[in-house]
C-alpha cells in the first residue's frame, strides 16, 4: 500500500503539476489579454478624446455659422430698406421730370404760337415798311 500511495502521490503531484502549468498559461493569456483591452481601451479613450474636440469644435462653427446668417440677414433687411427709399426718391424723380417734360411740351408749343405771332406781325411791319416807301401817290 506504501506503493500506491506513493504512486497516488507521484499522480497527485503529477496532475498538480499539470493544473498549475495550465494555471500559468492561462494567467499568461489573460495577461496578454489584459494588456490587448488595456490597448484598445486606451485607443478608444483617445478616440473618444478626439471626437470630443471635434464635436466642440463643430458646435463652435455652428454656432459662429448661426451668427453669421443673423448677421447677413440684418445687412439684407437694411439694404432692402434702402433700395425701397431709393425706388422711392427714383418714383419722385421720374414725376418731377414727367412734370418738366410736359412743361417743356407747353412752352415749345407757347413759342411755337408766338413764333407765328411774330411771323405775322413781322409780316404786318414789311407791308407798313412798303407802304412807306412808297411814293404818296400810290
Amino acid at each position: 500500500m506504501a506503493e500506491s500511495l506513493t504512486d497516488q502521490l507521484t499522480l497527485l503531484a503529477q496532475q498538480h503539476a499539470q493544473v498549475a502549468a495550465r494555471l500559468a498559461a492561462w494567467d499568461a493569456r489573460l495577461e496578454r489579454q489584459q494588456f490587448l483591452n488595456d490597448a484598445a481601451q486606451s485607443r478608444h479613450s483617445d478616440a473618444l478624446d478626439r471626437h470630443t474636440e471635434r464635436m466642440t469644435a463643430l458646435q463652435a462653427m455652428l454656432e459662429r455659422q448661426q451668427q453669421l446668417q443673423a448677421d447677413l440677414t440684418a445687412q439684407m433687411a437694411a439694404l432692402a430698406q434702402r433700395q425701397e427709399a431709393h425706388l422711392e426718391r427714383l418714383d419722385r424723380h421720374a414725376e418731377r421730370l414727367a412734370w418738366y417734360e410736359d412743361l417743356v411740351t407747353r412752352l415749345d408749343a407757347a413759342r411755337a404760337g408766338h413764333q407765328q405771332r411774330l411771323d405775322r406781325l413781322d409780316t404786318i411791319l414789311q407791308a407798313i415798311r412798303d407802304l412807306l416807301d412808297r411814293p404818296n401817290g400810290h
